[in-house]
């Protein structure tokens, strides 16, 4: 018996169905591997479209924020009522002084639905239970829970007020 003789290929030689089923397993691999990176893309589309949106809420509060009235009362520290001056109070006015939607006299610099916005998310962080009453006197605003009411039935508010939440939270 002649022995075989490799040919120059390594000394393998595969039939036509053994290459045609590895090219089919290749294939289903590169099928499978296409539908891994398009779902990632997709997740990765989904998250810029999300951070655009917060950009441009955050962009909407600032310009919000610089076409308010200026100052409707100068009130120092030791002149808040003593709900609104405590150590964790204090914490959350400077983090609202400092996104520029409260001024240095505690007063808002943006909409009434959104001072009122502020208010609620404020009052329900430091266990207030007078929140109108105290924050009406404060800024000299009538009807802030009015306020509130319209604010949650505009889309705008929602984002807004998702916006107050990360702002004031871990205070």
């Amino acid at each position: 018996m002649a022995a075989e003789k490799p040919d120059n290929q390594g000394g393998c030689q595969l039939s036509r169905d053994q290459l045609a089923s590895r090219l089919e397993r290749l294939e289903g691999l590169f099928t499978r591997m296409s539908e891994m990176y398009e779902k990632r893309i997709s997740a990765l589309e989904k998250e810029v479209s999300s951070v655009k949106k917060e950009k441009e809420a955050i962009a909407g509060i600032l310009l919000n924020s610089r076409h308010q009235p200026a100052q409707r009362k100068t009130i120092r520290p030791s002149q808040l009522p003593s709900e609104l001056s405590t150590e964790k109070a204090m914490l959350l006015w400077n983090k609202l002084i400092t996104a520029g939607l409260i001024d240095k006299n505690y007063q808002p610099q943006i909409s009434n639905t959104q001072a009122a916005i502020v208010a609620h998310i404020m009052a329900r962080d430091l266990g207030i239970r007078n929140k109108w009453k105290l924050f009406g006197e404060l800024w000299n605003l009538k009807h802030l829970s009015g306020y509130l009411y319209r604010a949650l039935n505009q889309q705008q508010s929602g984002e807004f007020m998702n916006e107050i939440e990360k702002l004031l939270a871990d205070s």
